[in-house]
């Protein structure tokens, strides 16, 4: 299910073709240089395991797609990045040269962004792990954080364009442009991914991971979206099929002082196909990809247990569990519920036995004591421990 192709050029806002005359490819260009920039910055810091520089902000509440799809391509370790980025630095090299001479070497007349990508060579094949992952570095880049909201629970994130033209000097409505399509490329090559680890099978919380698709798959506002709890059914299943270790940080947070945070946890997971242990921290190796589940457990200060009996709690419960009870619990799509699909949801028995089980255990908004997942990202073991 890969993109047809994964050519940088298409993340442009416009095809080659259209694109004539020496002013209209001149700012073509100066765009596609842009890009070339981008991903030069974002293989590198790949390379470099910053792997929260790949922590995008899309809009349709799917986090955990991206943490998981990052901790397999560093496992996988299939990407070569040396490659991509010797044939960016040509590609680079040869764009800057046009820029810099104002197209003088091309005949008036002739001046063709088409012409210009076939006749030097300035396309590249980002492949398909490689476009993911520029896809998601810029879609980090321009998040931003709102710590004047009330609600002290939920990711306060917004996309800031502003923050793209840090990186070279383009123009507003080309950096809105892109972050529109970016955020609808990378919505798709997320709802394929999910998609993609359904239809493979292996999905035991799961009868059919086909019917999730047929029945509760939507679209709105160029996104895809896939209802919370079951993209995260089929992506916990895929962490345990693959043994990627969890880790639950969580943070106590009083109700009575603001919600601020009075101790924060680290619970270590070791996994496989039949489920997780905890373990300590140390049997894990320093650049191992983790999958950070980071919630947070409120109530008043005076509530809250010493830490030996709270870690006891915790516990008490199956991480998986916990994690399934808090993606039943939050709203299935963001902003809107389908009536024909909220129909169908309230006829789901899994879905429903672990809503009921968010409610019971205080892992939801009305009761957020025991755990409540606000975020999913994935990093290396030694930034995480």
């Amino acid at each position: 299910m890969h993109e047809e192709t994964n050519f940088l050029s298409h993340l442009l806002p416009y095809s080659l073709e259209s694109r004539k005359g020496r002013t209209l490819v001149l700012q073509s260009l100066k765009e596609y240089l842009f890009l070339l920039i981008a991903a030069e910055q974002a293989l590198a810091s790949f390379q470099l395991g910053k792997l929260t520089d790949f922590d995008a902000l899309v809009g349709e509440n799917a986090c955990q797609i991206r943490a998981v799809k990052l901790a397999l391509i560093v496992r996988e370790n299939k990407l070569d990045t040396d490659s991509l980025l010797s044939k960016i630095a040509t590609s680079k090299k040869t764009v800057e040269e046009h820029i810099g001479n104002s197209l003088s070497s091309i005949k008036k007349g002739s001046v063709s962004l088409k012409c210009i990508f076939e006749k030097d060579l300035i396309e590249v094949d980002m492949h398909y792990h490689g476009f993911f992952l520029l896809k998601a570095y810029l879609l980090t880049i321009v998040k931003d954080f709102d710590d004047s909201s009330k609600n002290k629970l939920l990711g306060n994130d917004f996309t800031s364009t502003r923050k793209l033209q840090s990186l070279y000097q383009i123009s507003t409505m080309f950096a809105e442009k892109l972050i529109k399509r970016l955020r609808q490329k990378l919505s798709e090559h997320s709802a394929n991914f999910v998609k993609q680890i359904a239809y493979d099978g292996n999905i035991d919380s799961l009868e059919n991971g086909e019917l999730v698709f047929h029945d509760f798959f939507a679209e709105s506002n160029g996104l895809t979206y896939i209802p919370c709890y079951w993209n995260m059914a089929i992506l916990v299943q895929k962490v345990l099929n693959e043994n990627i270790p969890i880790v639950l940080l969580v943070d106590q947070k009083a109700k009575d002082k603001g919600y601020d945070v009075v101790r924060r946890e680290k619970f270590v997971f070791e996994t496989n196909a039949k489920g997780c242990r905890e373990i300590d921290e140390s049997l894990l190796s320093a650049n191992q990809p983790v999958i950070v589940f980071y919630g947070s457990s409120c109530k008043n200060a005076e509530e809250f247990l010493d830490l030996v009996s709270w870690r006891k709690d915790i516990l008490k419960h199956s991480p998986i569990d916990l994690i399934l009870a808090c993606s039943a619990a939050h709203p299935q799509y963001p902003d809107f519920i389908p009536k024909h699909l909220l129909e169908k949801l309230e006829t789901e028995k899994t879905y429903q036995h672990y809503l009921l089980k968010a409610q019971k255990l205080g892992c939801d908004l009305k009761n957020p004591s025991h755990f409540f997942l606000s975020h999913v990202f994935c990093d290396r073991a030694n930034n995480v421990l």
